[in-house]
């Protein structure tokens, strides 16, 4: 069931590096980099996929391409390195991590995200991590409207 649903997107979700554009719109580029958007058509190398996505979609693709954007600075692409992880947080979730006032509540947080003990975090933790949060902030909005 979900490789018919995903499959239309296959392509530009994971045949190679996946951005988000705005307005409902996708763009992937095969030889990686973001595309020139005053240029028609882009650079080449790049190919284009725009769809029309739906909010959840969209939403999946932007988690997709924020993980992406991260993991691929140093070593192993598809695994957040400690480091690459604390950028992550501190440049994508800056309210959340104002609250967070020393070293260790960030090692605590890593070693909690690593499952496989390997000391990086794959994709399938960071989705564990990004759940979790968006759990807490959905039962904060559900108390706050009582």
């Amino acid at each position: 069931m979900l490789e018919k649903l995903l499959r239309p997107h296959k392509a530009a979700l994971w045949g190679g590096v996946v951005g988000w554009g705005g307005g409902g719109r996708l763009w992937w580029s095969e030889g990686g980099g973001r595309p020139d958007w005053s240029a028609l058509g882009g650079p080449a190398g790049l190919i284009w996929a725009e769809m029309s996505l739906t909010d959840l979609e969209g939403s999946m693709a932007a988690i997709i391409s924020v993980f992406q954007k991260y993991s691929e600075r140093e070593g192993d692409k598809h695994k957040l390195k400690k480091s690459e992880l604390k950028e992550l947080l501190h440049d994508e979730l800056p309210d959340l991590m104002a609250h967070v006032k020393d070293q260790s509540t960030l090692d605590s947080l890593m070693e909690s995200l690593d499952a496989d003990g390997d000391s990086e975090c794959n994709f399938q933790e960071f989705m564990t991590f990004v759940s979790m949060v968006t759990i807490c902030c959905h039962e904060f909005f559900e108390q706050e409207d009582e």
